[in-house]
Protein backbone atom coordinates (compact mmCIF):
# COMPACT_ATOMS: atom_id res chain seq x y z
CA UNK A 1 0.00 0.00 0.00
CA UNK A 2 1.12 3.16 -0.75
CA UNK A 3 2.34 6.68 1.66
CA UNK A 4 1.24 9.57 1.99
CA UNK A 5 3.99 12.03 1.85
CA UNK A 6 3.07 15.74 2.44
CA UNK A 7 6.35 18.40 2.63
CA UNK A 8 5.79 21.12 5.17
CA UNK A 9 7.68 24.59 6.13
CA UNK A 10 10.54 24.49 8.48
CA UNK A 11 8.45 26.79 11.21
CA UNK A 12 5.44 24.01 10.91
CA UNK A 13 7.64 20.91 10.88
CA UNK A 14 9.23 21.85 14.32
CA UNK A 15 5.39 22.76 15.68
CA UNK A 16 4.28 19.09 14.79
CA UNK A 17 7.74 17.90 16.26
CA UNK A 18 7.58 20.22 19.82
CA UNK A 19 3.52 18.83 19.33
CA UNK A 20 1.96 22.09 19.34
CA UNK A 21 0.85 21.43 15.66
CA UNK A 22 -1.61 18.43 15.58
CA UNK A 23 -3.38 18.79 12.16
CA UNK A 24 -2.53 19.76 8.70
CA UNK A 25 -4.15 21.97 6.87
CA UNK A 26 -4.94 21.78 2.44
CA UNK A 27 -6.82 23.49 0.08
CA UNK A 28 -9.78 21.28 -0.76
CA UNK A 29 -8.63 21.56 -4.76
CA UNK A 30 -9.09 19.23 -7.52
CA UNK A 31 -5.01 18.56 -6.95
CA UNK A 32 -5.64 17.23 -3.64
CA UNK A 33 -8.54 15.40 -4.48
CA UNK A 34 -6.97 13.44 -6.74
CA UNK A 35 -4.72 12.53 -4.17
CA UNK A 36 -6.96 11.38 -1.23
CA UNK A 37 -10.44 10.03 -3.32
CA UNK A 38 -10.73 7.35 -5.81
CA UNK A 39 -13.80 8.08 -8.02
CA UNK A 40 -15.60 4.90 -8.18
CA UNK A 41 -18.94 4.40 -10.68
CA UNK A 42 -20.25 4.08 -7.51
CA UNK A 43 -19.44 7.05 -6.27
CA UNK A 44 -16.44 8.63 -3.89
CA UNK A 45 -14.28 6.19 -1.67
CA UNK A 46 -11.41 7.93 0.34
CA UNK A 47 -7.82 6.54 -0.89
CA UNK A 48 -6.43 4.23 1.24
CA UNK A 49 -2.97 4.70 2.69
CA UNK A 50 -0.30 2.62 4.93
CA UNK A 51 1.48 5.51 6.35
CA UNK A 52 1.44 9.43 6.38
CA UNK A 53 5.14 11.09 6.27
CA UNK A 54 5.66 14.92 7.07
CA UNK A 55 8.70 15.72 5.19
CA UNK A 56 10.54 19.56 6.64
CA UNK A 57 11.11 20.96 3.06
CA UNK A 58 12.23 17.81 0.62
CA UNK A 59 15.03 15.94 2.61
CA UNK A 60 17.19 13.24 1.09
CA UNK A 61 15.95 10.32 1.55
CA UNK A 62 18.53 9.70 4.59
CA UNK A 63 18.09 12.30 6.45
CA UNK A 64 15.31 11.09 8.69
CA UNK A 65 16.15 14.26 11.42
CA UNK A 66 13.82 15.76 8.75
CA UNK A 67 10.51 13.18 8.68
CA UNK A 68 7.65 12.55 10.67
CA UNK A 69 6.45 8.74 9.79
CA UNK A 70 2.80 8.03 11.38
CA UNK A 71 0.01 5.61 10.55
CA UNK A 72 -2.46 7.30 8.18
CA UNK A 73 -5.21 8.17 9.56
CA UNK A 74 -7.60 9.35 7.11
CA UNK A 75 -8.92 12.81 6.94
CA UNK A 76 -11.79 15.12 7.32
CA UNK A 77 -13.07 17.96 5.46
CA UNK A 78 -13.01 21.83 7.47
CA UNK A 79 -13.76 24.84 6.59
CA UNK A 80 -11.50 27.30 8.59
CA UNK A 81 -11.95 31.42 8.34
CA UNK A 82 -8.64 33.21 9.16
Amino acid sequence: MANLQLAVKGEYFDAMIRGEKTEEYRLFNDYWKKRLINFKDSGQIGRKYERLIITKGYPKKDDKSRRIDIPYDGWTVKTITH
